[in-house]
This record gives structure tokens, sequence and C-alpha cells, in this order.
């Protein structure tokens, strides 16, 4: 996929700022000093992880000023950047938003308290709220006197912390850092941490809309940070992950695209109405039978049912033996939810296997997200997706979402491009993948 292209917004003083649109659905931008988009975008990890994040809303990373695209000559506080970011928010128009950072939970309150009530929610991947607490318990030497260092030096002791395993992704981050980094720089920002500790201590009390700081175990920041301002915010809370990576997107990077998803997804689930509720993370899947008034037109309405009670016994055994929930019949087809992508995957394929040579083929179709629950039925666009999906479906056939194949990544299950469909319902063109038996 080609680097999404650059746009740009005016910062109050006329600095241009860099930014992409990644997706369609909520604004949610994303924000972190550490190196240029462009630059990241290069990694194969970030690619995947961005990707992931965009599946179901308008991602819009922005490039820093004096970083990448930007335009800028230093490094900016932390007002600056909050002030930056409402610019870009306002050039795309977004009146609110989500914000994803990651080290700097101090950009984020500073959104908050520059323009109250726009910020809907933010994420913050391993925030230093007390840069003297971070100084004083990082375990590298080397962090501790990166001043010393030159950039590329620092961009390759980044990449030996990043958690990306392929040695040319950790390459092009070491490049990355470097990119973004010259010594007076880093050397200028360390020396203004505690400053940011003080505009966190400052600006948390006031800080009302939902934060959630999140932690990797083995990375250098420790939980303790992420306590600390989860403890300081009036609506915080800390989810903590296995696995190492100071780099968002290395490590298990799925495990933190689904956190931050689900944490984001709330606020939809919240303006469905009172009387829905948020679920967990599933997976949607709908049956559809193949032509079942002609069935029933050439078979008769004795044998067309019996067709119909072949499929409803090996959907339903399929969901058995797969962890499945039968959520409806829908009249032609059965609509079901998984708790795992990779299972109802393999409950696709079982049903197709045991139907197949019968007298009527099925298409299925599958979505992942976060349905609104309500009355053991399941609502939103996670399930209107997911028939729509079916829809699209050859008899005989699997077809997919990008956010499903991104699940099963790795689970040996076997995935080909089959179109980018326009769905009826949805504005922009869906990529739908069919899954190969």
């Amino acid at each position: 996929m080609e680097t999404p292209e650059v746009r740009y917004a005016r910062a109050a003083d006329g600095t241009p700022l860099a930014f992409r649109v990644l997706g369609k659905g909520p604004t949610t931008l994303w924000f972190v000093l550490s190196a240029s988009f462009e630059d990241e975008w290069r990694i194969p990890e970030a690619r995947e992880f961005f990707q992931h994040l965009a599946s179901r809303r308008a991602l819009i990373p922005v490039d820093p000023r004096a970083t990448g695209m930007s335009g800028g000559s230093t490094v900016a506080d932390s007002r600056v950047h909050a002030r930056d970011l409402l610019a870009v928010a306002d050039h795309v128009g977004a009146t609110e938003f989500a914000l994803v950072t990651a080290y700097q939970p101090e950009v984020a309150l500073a959104v908050h308290d520059e323009a109250p009530g726009r910020l809907l929610r933010t994420a913050v991947f391993l925030p230093i709220a007390d840069f003297e607490l971070h100084s004083a318990t990082t375990v590298s030497p080397g962090f501790q006197q990166f001043g010393r260092l030159d950039r590329y030096a620092y961009g390759r002791l980044q990449a030996d912390y990043s958690g990306l395993e392929d040695p040319e992704s950790r390459r092009l981050f070491a490049e990355a850092v470097a990119a973004r980094w010259s010594h007076d720089d880093y050397a200028a920002f360390a020396d203004a941490g505690p400053a940011r500790s003080a505009l966190v201590r400052a600006l948390a009390p006031a800080f009302e809309p939902p934060l959630l700081a999140i932690h990797r175990k083995d990375a250098l920041i420790t939980v303790e940070q992420s306590r600390l301002l989860a403890a300081n915010v009036q609506n915080g809370r800390v989810h903590n992950l296995d696995g190492r990576g100071l780099a968002p997107y290395g490590g298990d990077w799925r495990a933190l695209a689904e956190t931050i998803e689900r944490f984001l997804d709330e606020e939809s689930a919240e303006k469905e109405g009172t009387a829905a509720t948020a679920g967990p993370f599933q997976t949607i899947l709908f049956t559809d039978l193949e032509s079942s008034t002609a069935l029933t037109q050439r078979l008769g309405d004795e044998a067309a049912q019996e067709v119909l009670r072949g499929h409803n016994a090996a959907v339903r055994t399929s969901l058995e033996a797969h962890g499945g929930r039968e959520v409806k019949h829908t009249g032609d087809g059965i609509m079901a939810a998984f708790p795992s992508a990779v299972r109802a995957v393999e409950a696709a394929l079982q049903v197709q296997k045991e139907l197949a040579g019968g007298e009527v083929r099925v298409r299925i179709g599958l979505n992942a997200g976060e349905p609104i629950s309500e009355d053991d039925d399941l609502f939103g666009t996670a399930v209107q997706l997911a028939a729509r999906i079916c829809d699209r479906a050859e008899p005989g056939q699997v077809l997919v979402s990008r956010v499903v194949a991104d699940l099963c990544a790795g689970k040996r299950l076997q995935f080909s491009h089959h179109s980018d469909a326009t769905l009826k319902g949805f504005a922009e063109p869906v990529a739908l993948y069919e899954v190969g038996s």
C-alpha cells in the first residue's frame, strides 16, 4: 500500500502541519513525537498497526512541528503541540475527537485545557507522568546518558528496546528515530522533562475525559507511571499488557491495537442510547442459503424445509465446536457471535465443508468489532457490515473484513484479497478477503 497522501493545516503562527487520513468514521488523532509518520510507514509492523486502527475510524496521524513533513525548526512545548492538534481538528471539521498518543500525557491534558469539551477520550501508551521518577528507575544506562550519544547511536539504542523482532524493521526504526532527533533537540527535550512533569501535575486534576493508560509489563517505563497518571485524573484507568517493546507497533501490537479499539469504541456505544450497552469485542458471522425461494419452488415445502434444517444443524454443530453463540435465526440463515476471530473463521470453514455437495450452498460473511448488546441481540456498525459482507459473498464462499483477516494473521488460515467493494450503507469501499479452505 502506498504512503497516504500528505495534507496540511496551518497552526496559529502559520506553521504548516502535515497530517494524513487513514480510514473513515469517528475522528481519532494520532500524535507521537518519536518519529515522523512517513518514516514509520516504511516499517511493515507499523503499517499493519495503523491500518488495523483505521479499519473502523478515521485515524489522523499528525507530524509534530519540526518533524517529517511539518514545518518549524525547533521542538515545541506541550501547549504548542496541543494547539497544533486543535488546528488539525479544525481543518478536518472535527468538533470532537479522540486522541491516541505515547509517552507524553501532558499533550492530551493540554488539549483539554485549551479546548474543554472537544477531546472525547484519550489513550496514552507508556505514559511518563513524572520525569524524575522515570529517570531514577530507567534500567538502561544508555538511556540515562543519551545526551552523550549522536543521533544514530540513539536511534540504534531505541531500536534495541523497540520490541521489533525483524532486523530490517529495527534498522528502519533506528533510521526513523535518527531522522527525528538532532543532538540538540533530544538534549533539550530531556532537559524539559521536569517542566513536562509539572504540567501533568497542574492539569491532571481538572482533566475530565476518560483516559486509558496502557502499560507493557517488560517495557523500560514502569507501571508506576501509568498508575500515577490514572490516579490523578478524574476518569482514568490502567490496562496492563504482557510483552516488551517501547514502540507501539513492536512486540504484540495486535493486543495493543485491540485494547485501544475497545476503549475508543465505548464512545460510540454511549451515543447509541442508554438502553444499549457496548458488548465485548466479538466476531460476527452471518450465513445465508443460496436462493431459498427457488429451492422451495424446485423441491417443495417439506423438502426445502429439510434442507434448511440440515443447514441449521451444521451451523449449530460448528458453533458448539468452536465456542460460538447463536444470536438469532434470520429466516434463510443464522447470525452468530464468537469471542475469537480465528475460531469464527474455522467454524465458517467447517460449515462449508459439512454442506459441500448438498442440495444448496451457503454464503458466509464475517466482521469483528464491539457490537451494541440489547435484549440478547446485537446491533451496530459491526453487525451491519458483517451482514453486507455476507450479501456480497458467492454461494459456497466465505468473505471477511480486513479486521478479521488481521486478527487471524499467523494462525495458518489462508486469505486472499477479493475486492474493495461498495456496500449498502457504507460510503467508502470496504476491503474484502476470501478465506481459503
